[in-house]
């Protein structure tokens, strides 16, 4: 492999690693604000396709971290 394609390929690793990133933090922001409206938990976790554990695990990070979106 050349020097031009390793380049490329690593471009496109870091840009899809953001966006995953920006994702992520629009999905958890989505299931805390369905939680704050007293969705029940199993029905959210089943949308994101997580267990309910996770979303408890979620909340928290969102909550007390005041860097997490959320």
């Amino acid at each position: 492999m050349d020097d031009q394609t390793a380049r490329r390929l690593l471009r496109e690793v870091r840009r899809t690693a953001a966006a995953l990133d920006t994702a992520k933090a629009e999905r958890n922001t989505a299931i805390v604000a369905a939680m704050e409206a007293g969705i029940p938990r199993a029905e959210i976790a089943k949308a994101a396709t997580l267990s309910t554990q996770r979303l408890k695990q979620i909340r928290r990070e969102c909550l007390n971290d005041p860097t997490a979106t959320g």
